[in-house]
């Protein structure tokens, strides 16, 4: 059996979720790999120091990577991670972040945090909701997934075909219908 990959992209700010990925790692077996592509220099450091004390043997921080390369991180991992915190009213009620919209794209599953700001895109049927800052609901989310793999084709699927709603070309097309009533 191949290890279960999950990949979070993005910055390493605790309003979108590092603790919450960091902590959910010990609920999860060895095989469940989490990978943390992103961060400042000072982030980076600060959390690859941060694993090594809590011997966190399945947490990579693989740092910045050019963004023409997140295709294939998002299309090498088998579940991709979104668990903003529900602490920061930014992340709670503002944030649209484009990952999850690459994440969408991708067609894998996302394992996201239950809030506002995401579900106004996400809900039950495109992506595996969780409770925000809750380590142990992220695992579970997680691990719901890699033992049904065909939940989580079945969501990453849906999430891809719904993407599509959120293009810049569909947005064009609404705004251009909407001046022209």
């Amino acid at each position: 059996p191949h290890a279960c990959v999950c990949v979070y992209t993005g910055h390493l700010y605790p309003w979108k979720g590092i603790d919450t990925i960091l902590d959910a790692a010990q609920f999860l077996p060895p095989d469940v790999i989490l990978y943390c592509v992103g961060g400042t220099d000072a982030d980076i450091t600060k959390r690859k120091i941060e694993i090594e004390k809590r011997g966190l043997a399945n947490v990579v921080i693989v740092g910045r990577k050019p963004h023409r390369e997140m295709p294939q991180w998002l299309c090498a991992a088998d579940i991709l991670l979104l668990p903003n915190s529900a602490k920061e009213e930014i992340s709670r009620l503002y944030t649209s972040p484009m990952k999850m919209f690459e994440y969408m794209a991708a067609g894998k599953p996302v394992v996201a945090s239950r809030l506002p700001s995401l579900t106004e895109v996400l809900n039950n049927e495109n992506a595996m909701l969780v409770e925000a800052d809750n380590p142990q609901a992220l695992a579970e989310g997680i691990l719901r997934l890699k033992n049904n793999p065909s939940r989580a084709t079945q969501l990453g699927g849906q999430a891809k075909n719904e993407v599509v709603r959120f293009s810049w070309k569909k947005k064009a097309e609404d705004m251009l219908r909407a001046f022209s009533l």
